[in-house]
């Protein structure tokens, strides 16, 4: 799990729970069929067990101390007048520790990559950047915005959205902290976000976007997309009533900076006609989300 930690800035290892249950078969014998025709072993019954909660919510380990949980990797900011950084936590050993193991340090920066880069609004999306860099450029390097081109992927952004909370979820089950809960909720309300804009009953969307007039400069929050006729076509549709969607952000109905000190105010879109992948995004999280 993580926590802010204050003062002198580090890291450590957790510890994990294994959970759930498996569903298995009933029986393993197949039956097969001699060449003279007698029968030998009958046919196997299948029988299937039930394991439902899925999983049950865990205690959180930092609840009544004076530990804060994060939910970011290595983000800063300030509390009460202090720095503090969100660092990985032991409860087990109630301290920080400065030797984090490789993969799990590997495993959380991709996760604060995600959430930073690779999550605009929530929808999962792959970052473009307007010119190249040597593969060892450093995140602040290819993290800025001058070097941002624009989202891509986003005709598959049900299915990795859905997979992405998949990984939130199990994040949570694992560390039970407050902010790690947020976090997966957040994800879930993204996810139902893909059925709401469409405004059809259990009809996903691949993703929606701001439609926004040629020459608007690019944005590492929302995914924009301009208003040059390559999107209008019979799979894009205007959002119904977006300012009653919950999860849509503000930018869509007040509008968005130009670059200039104006604002532009655009048209909420969402792409349909998804075909079966993108349904198994939602349709695997949801029954570890509500179960």
């Amino acid at each position: 799990m993580m926590a802010l930690r204050l003062g002198d800035l580090g890291g450590c290892k957790t510890a994990l729970r294994i959970l759930g249950e498996s569903i298995g078969l009933s029986s393993s014998g197949l039956g097969s069929e001699g060449v003279d025709g007698d029968s030998a072993e009958p046919a196997p019954t299948l029988g299937w067990s039930l394991a439902f909660p899925i999983a049950s919510a865990p205690v959180d380990p930092l609840a009544g101390s004076a530990n804060e949980s994060c939910a970011v990797f290595m983000q800063q900011r300030c509390v009460d007048n202090t720095q503090a950084r969100c660092d990985i936590y032991d409860p087990t050993v109630s301290d920080f520790v400065d030797q984090p193991d490789t993969l799990l340090r590997r495993a959380l920066l991709f996760d604060r990559w995600y959430d930073l880069y690779g999550s605009p609004d929530g929808q999962t999306a792959e970052r473009r950047l307007n010119q190249s860099l040597p593969k060892d450029a450093s995140e602040e390097e290819w993290g800025q915005d001058e070097v941002f081109f624009g989202y891509d992927g986003l005709g598959d952004s049900a299915i990795w959205t859905g997979t992405a909370l998949n990984a939130l979820i199990l994040r949570y089950l694992q560390t039970g902290t407050d902010a790690d809960y947020q976090r997966m909720e957040d994800k879930v309300r993204v996810m139902l976000g893909f059925f709401d804009v469409t405004g059809m009953p259990g009809y996903v969307a691949r993703h929606h976007y701001l439609e926004v007039p040629p020459g608007m400069p690019a944005n590492t929050n929302h995914v924009l997309r301009s208003s040059d006729g390559v999107f209008n076509h019979v799979n894009h549709h205007k959002i119904q009533s977006p300012e009653s969607i919950e999860v849509l952000p503000p930018a869509y109905t007040e509008g968005i900076g130009d670059g200039d000190g104006d604002t532009v105010v655009g048209t909420p879109r969402w792409s349909g006609a998804p075909t079966i992948d993108q349904m198994n995004g939602p349709m695997v999280a949801f029954p570890l989300a509500y179960g």
